[in-house]
Order: structure tokens, then sequence, then C-alpha cells
């Protein structure tokens, strides 16, 4: 039972990459309930990954790219690290709010993920200036959601100055609450405004243009060369 609907999907996938031209599928397997297709678009390989493909509700589509080949073809936002092992994005294509995946056949859901492959690598430079902000500022977001069941808030005092600079930082937490205090290195404080709790050393990093930043992800968080690089878009 299970080989001809591992069939059949196969031939879906297939059936959903001879509808564009542009689209080159190179192969497709299936590996318990994960489809992976390998294929390109444009000359950009990219990977198309199912799961679960038989479930109308859970199942997922994903299309990735190796973080390499995003650097060398320059690729526009819409790709985001998820997996620092093994140096691979995805990219993301869609609102799901905006859709009811559950009511798309496998066909029309594949389709769906190709066209908006289509489009997100085909933006004109404006279009990909007002997207890389809306990426930037969702994922930056996420990354600062905080982990664990401690309630953290922060009071952060930026400085006026227009390139990269060191600030202070507080941390004091008490019971499940914590707080941040960040000030300017060179802040004079007395002893009525000090605040509590362990020190530490913040960059203060202000990023007007953030076209090809991947904000820090909680898998795959900045390192000293991050920071650089983001020094660079300053």
């Amino acid at each position: 039972m299970n080989i001809p609907m591992r069939e059949d999907y196969l031939k879906i996938v297939q059936s959903v990459f001879d509808n564009y031209a542009e689209f080159s599928l190179i192969d497709t397997t299936m590996d318990g309930d994960m489809i992976r297709a390998n294929f390109t678009y444009c000359e950009r390989p990219l990977m198309l990954y199912i799961f679960e493909p038989d479930n109308t509700y859970l199942r997922e589509v994903f299309i990735c790219i190796e973080d390499g080949i995003a650097d060398k073809f320059h690729l526009p936002p819409h790709y985001m690290r998820y997996n620092d092992k093994k140096k691979l994005s995805y990219l993301c294509l869609l609102d799901k709010e905006q859709h009811i995946l559950s009511s798309y056949s496998l066909f029309d859901l594949i389709k769906l993920y190709l066209e908006q492959v289509q489009s997100l690598l085909t933006l004109s430079p404006r279009q990909m200036a007002t997207e890389y902000l809306k990426e930037f500022e969702f994922y930056w977001n996420s990354a600062c959601q905080l982990l664990g069941n401690i309630h953290v808030e922060a009071e952060v005092y930026l400085p006026t100055s227009e390139t990269a600079s060191l600030l202070n930082c507080w941390y004091s937490e008490e019971k499940r609450s914590g707080k941040y205090i960040i000030l300017p290195k060179g802040a004079v404080l007395n002893s009525w405004n000090t605040p509590k709790g362990s020190v530490s050393t913040a960059i203060y990093i202000p990023i007007e243009v953030p076209e090809g930043i991947i904000p820090p992800q909680a898998n795959a968080p900045w390192d000293a060369k991050d920071i650089l690089l983001s020094l660079i878009h300053i």
C-alpha cells in the first residue's frame, strides 16, 4: 500500500514543476513522511521539503537554500537561517494567516510555494528594500522574545551618536521577574540612581538600512563576525 502512495506523491511534485519553465526539477525522493525535491530557479539551487504530505492539517512545506549559495547569489529578504549545523536557510514565503493551508490540495500547495519563490526572487529594488525592513523587524522582534518563565523588562537609554558605541548593561532578577537597565558608557550616576545587579557590556549598533543583515536567532546567535558585518551597514 505504501509504494503506490509514495509514487503518487512523487508524481504530484513532478506535475507541479511541469507547469513552470523557469523551474528545473533535478530529483525527488521520499523517506518516511518526508518528501525532498532538489530543483533550480534561474540557476539558483533550492530544496523543497514536504512533511506529512498525507495529513491535510499537519503537513508543512519548506523551501531551503544553502547559506553559501544564498550569499553567492545575493538573495533578497525572506530567507532565514534555521539550522546552524547544516548551514541551511529557509525562504519565509508567505503569511500563513492569509491562507487556509488545509484547504489546499497537495498540488495547489506546492504551486502556491513555487509561485511565491518566483515572486520573491524577482523583486524590484524598491520592493526589496521594503521587504528587508519588514523581515528585519519581524525576526528582530522574534529574537528578542524571552525564553523560559521569567518576565523581563528593559529600560534602554540609547546615545545620540550615529556610530557604534559601548553601553553598560545592568541585570537584576527577583523571583520570576528580571530587569535590564542599559546606559551609555560614561553616563554620570549618583547613589540615588545607580542600577542594581550584575554589570556587563553591550554594543549599540544604529542600523538604519538592514539590507543583508540576518538578526540573531535562538539557534544561530550573532558572533563577532556578524557584529563586524553589521557595523559595515551603518
